[in-house]
């Protein structure tokens, strides 16, 4: 809601943090800050851990050391050296398909010391089941032990398009999220609609209005958008679709073959559009 001046001093100063516009995740904010806008994305990370290792839980029972093979800890390790333990990790290709999308990594174990305690049962293993799942090769020497694990990631998209409404920042976003989730109209932007109707005229002698429906902007990354139908008066059309602009937005629109509805007075009830 202001204007600061960044300089080479602000940058210096000692503080050693960055400005507050340039980190952190913002919501698409349009309308002069009085209203958001959803967009449909995917928020893929990649993993913290190239490699989960369980070790038995240690216990101190009267005075000695106890290996619990039955409670295990599981350990998160990152690329780099661990005690005896070598990880490294290539960086997740780029996503493959249409939808669901997949990429994949591979990452190599090598064990070069020993331990006499006892192992866990479930030794290597992908997403807490399936023992062995990421495994593809084991190399075992008398001085070590090399295991190659691949790792795959999916998107699977479960919301559909997302159209583009910018909803009242002081709105219930909790409500608002959950209704785009399930696939159902948000009451506000339903009530918005019923208040900002399209008024069709007829002509002086015409007992119909031939009515071009208005456009409809939405977006869907992963899946895309096959096409768009609109229905009024018991009749449908095909609404065309353009290239997506810079948002990733698609405008369709009806420019042929349009409906005719009949004239049923100025106070005839509102005629939804589906």
């Amino acid at each position: 809601g202001f204007f600061e001046k960044v300089t080479e001093e602000w940058f210096y100063s000692g503080n050693g943090n960055s400005p507050f516009w340039f980190a952190g995740a913002w919501p698409f904010i349009s309308g002069g800050g009085e209203c958001i806008k959803y967009m449909d994305y995917s928020e893929a990370e990649g993993e913290k851990c190239l490699a989960h290792i369980q070790l038995p839980r240690i216990e101190v029972i009267d005075g000695e050391l106890v290996y619990n093979t039955e409670e295990c800890v599981e350990l998160c390790l990152k690329e780099g050296v661990h005690c005896g333990l070598a990880i490294e990790g290539t960086n997740f290709g780029a996503w493959e398909g249409q939808c669901p999308q997949t990429r994949g990594r591979n990452v190599t174990v090598t064990q070069t010391c020993w331990s006499d305690a006892p192992g866990c049962d479930a030794g290597i293993y992908q997403d807490g089941e399936n023992e062995n799942a990421a495994v593809t090769t084991v190399d075992s020497t008398g001085k070590r032990i090399v295991i190659e694990l691949e790792k795959w990631q999916t998107i699977i998209d479960t919301i559909g398009p997302i159209f583009e409404y910018c909803y009242d920042i002081e709105a219930d976003h909790d409500e608002i999220q959950s209704d785009i989730r399930a696939g159902v109209m948000p009451a506000i932007a339903d009530d918005w609609e019923r208040t900002h109707f399209t008024t069709y005229n007829t002509g002086s002698h015409d007992c119909t209005a031939e009515v071009y429906v208005p456009k409809v902007v939405l977006k869907d990354v992963c899946s895309g958008i096959h096409h768009v139908k609109a229905t009024v008066n018991g009749k449908s059309v095909l609404l065309q679709g353009g290239i997506p602009d810079e948002d990733g937005y698609r405008v369709f629109n009806h420019i042929t073959d349009p409906i005719e509805v009949p004239f049923e007075g100025a106070d005839a009830p509102l005629r939804e559009i589906v």
